[in-house]
């Protein structure tokens, strides 16, 4: 009897932290997905920069993690604010094992007015150097 007592407490613990660490894992994926819009509008292309988030949601698409940033854009030349928020959209393939304990994810794409940055079908969208420093930005935002 006491094994199968010590088991379910330790079902418990895990299950507990479990949800703990999705929690962690989410807030993680929105500062990926904020530095990867904040590098892409950092291009001369673009005439605007994130200001600020204004909130954030998570969902699933094509089987992938869907971290759905709203945010507020500011002219680059100006600083003028502009009217309307935007809406990004990240995909991440998310990984974890059992619990939580180990947790991966990679930005699989991110789109910007028609532009697409990340991977399309396992191939890289663009310049490699791009998606290598796109990939980096991420990475060291989601630690």
């Amino acid at each position: 009897m006491k094994p199968l007592k010590y088991f379910l407490m330790a079902a418990c613990v895990l299950s507990l932290t479990a949800c703990g660490q999705e929690e962690l894992n989410n807030q993680r994926m929105a500062k990926g997905c904020e530095a990867a819009v904040r590098l892409v509008l950092d291009k001369p292309k673009y005439d605007r920069k994130l200001a600020h988030v204004r909130s954030v949601s998570f969902g699933t698409s094509d089987g992938f993690k869907l971290v759905k940033l709203t945010v507020n854009t500011i002219e680059k030349e100006t600083d003028f604010e502009l009217d309307e928020d935007e809406v990004y959209n990240c995909k991440f393939d998310e990984t974890s094992s059992f619990g939580g304990l180990v947790w991966n994810a990679h930005l699989v794409s991110l789109k910007v007015d028609e532009d697409a940055y990340g991977l399309e079908n396992g191939q890289i969208i663009g310049n490699l150097n791009d998606h290598l420093k796109l990939m980096n930005t991420v990475e060291n935002a989601m630690k």
